[in-house]
């Protein structure tokens, strides 16, 4: 469903006519109408927004209701320049710095812009909070989605001691830190602006995979770090995975759905496990205690 599918939808479920939503706003029909086929002013959309209630949501959108600050944010996370994403989009420098900073724009540049970020946007009620965007977003805080203990302890035995870092934990307190580990990066210290070393292991927020695994990517690519171990969802047709892991990095598909810390049920997905750089007495030793098949990276890969 597009962002203005959805858009109707929520129009239509509540019975609103396109009149009904002029008078709410005090908007024209006719721009109504627009806004309905995906066309028309950002401004004249924020509006409708607001009076509906509505607000965007997507896996990787970052938090805040400031619609030019979260394409902002995205675009620096993809290093990104305005001119590049303008490129993209088919518009220029200028339109994609008003859209950021003032929230000036149209809606079908909007739509454009989130396509070329690699979102799939959609509008619902700014009170609902489903389930797994609450928990699985921010899986590195919430206890219900730290790492399997027992997966960790094969990890441990493995390396014969423990991870030189954990950039998206919950707590630098090494004694509270699910993971175990030499250094700590939490939410607050945005451990993907700072410098990664060592062999890390990360179970990263899952409302934004693509940075945590690009970057994962990159920081061996340049030597900072030796070795990343990344515990994610195997999401075979995101943008993420093909430009990231597959055949960036070694794999381990698990067998069956991960119970993930205090969660009584299995994940509702499967996982995987990603081994950038890792050298193949790692991973062999770890596949010995995961049941799992490994997908080797392709030979030559850069990382």
């Amino acid at each position: 469903m597009s962002l203005f599918t959805n858009f109707l939808h929520h129009t239509s479920s509540r019975s609103i006519t396109q009149t009904e939503l002029a008078r709410l706003t005090k908007l024209t029909r006719n721009t109504i109408r627009s806004l309905h086929l995906g066309k028309g002013n950002l401004q004249n959309l924020l509006k409708v927004m607001d009076a509906l209630g509505l607000q965007c949501a997507a896996r990787g959108l970052p938090g805040g209701d400031n619609i030019g600050k979260q394409v902002e944010t995205l675009r620096k996370r993809q290093k990104l320049s305005q001119t590049t994403l303008g490129e993209q989009v088919g518009v220029t420098r200028q339109t994609i710095d008003k859209l950021e900073k003032q929230c000036i724009g149209r809606v079908d540049t909007l739509s454009a812009v989130f396509d070329a970020l690699g979102l799939k946007v959609k509008l619902t009620p700014v009170h609902e909070r489903k389930r797994f965007i609450e928990n699985a977003a921010n899986s590195s805080t919430s206890d219900e989605w730290y790492t399997p203990k027992n997966v960790l302890t094969i990890f441990y035995d493995a390396l014969g001691g423990v991870f030189d870092l954990d950039p998206c934990s919950p707590t630098r307190n090494a004694e509270k830190a699910p993971v175990k580990a030499r250094k700590y990066y939490t939410q607050k210290n945005d451990g993907l602006s700072l410098p990664w070393h060592g062999v890390v292991f990360m179970n990263p927020p899952y409302s934004d995979v693509s940075s945590w695994t690009k970057k994962a990517m990159e920081s061996c690519g340049t030597g900072q770090a030796r070795t990343v171990i990344g515990l994610v969802p195997a999401r075979t047709d995101t943008r993420w995975w093909n430009n990231n892991c597959a055949g960036k990095a070694d794999i381990l598909f698990l067998q069956g759905r991960l119970k993930f810390g205090s969660q009584t049920n299995s994940a509702p997905f499967p996982s995987a496990l990603i081994f950038w750089n890792a050298e193949a007495e790692l991973i062999a030793e770890v596949q010995k205690g995961i049941p799992s098949f490994h997908m080797p990276k392709l030979k030559g890969a850069a990382e």
